[in-house]
């Protein structure tokens, strides 16, 4: 192997290496289901008072699609913002 070339560790069986930022859910650090466009806003879950408000496509597990479906239109809270699944 000349100097040049980078060495690189032996990867075990079935490990692909590190997962790029693209490649993780929004929410946590597991492999995304589906990218799902999402409503996020900060203030009440009704949405009439949002002081701010924008819509996002996010890369999503299934444990966070999951809870942004459970949620409904009230929208699940984390970190002080509200996500809904869909635009409207």
């Amino acid at each position: 192997m000349s100097e040049r070339q980078a060495w690189a560790p032996p990867c075990a069986p079935g490990y692909d290496g590190p997962m790029s930022v693209l490649e993780r859910c929004a929410f946590c650090q597991n492999r995304p289901r589906e990218e799902s466009a999402v409503l996020r806003w900060v203030g009440p879950a009704d949405r009439a008072g949002a002081e701010e408000e924008e819509r996002v496509t996010l890369p999503l597990c299934t444990r966070h699609l999951d809870r942004l479906r459970r949620a409904g239109g009230s929208g699940w809270e984390h970190r002080g913002r509200r996500h809904k699944l869909g635009w409207w």
